[in-house]
């Protein structure tokens, strides 16, 4: 009879990390500082989704261009993708 069983690796499950990302000042009126390691792209998203700018990777970030409200940012790195909020006053 065989087995449909195999001795292989165990499976491991590796627990998700807190992205080291650090945005400041939030809220803020126009230059955003962003201290992420391996920061390779940033892009700015509206509540809806659309896509209303795209950074690439640097300490600070102008974003005096975009009207007051409520903004979702995605930190992309080597390793990781990172999802913010950020509030233009």
């Amino acid at each position: 009879m065989q087995s449909f069983f195999e001795q292989g690796p165990l499976l491991t499950i590796i627990a998700p990390t807190r992205p080291k990302a650090l945005l400041f000042p939030n809220p803020t009126t126009g230059v955003l500082t962003v201290e992420n390691e391996n920061l390779t792209k940033i892009v700015v998203y509206d509540l809806l989704g659309k896509v209303v700018k795209e950074f690439e990777a640097q300490p600070q970030i102008d974003v005096s261009m975009l009207s007051k409200g409520v903004y979702l940012i995605k930190l992309f790195s080597e390793r990781e993708v990172s999802i913010s909020k950020i509030i233009i006053n």
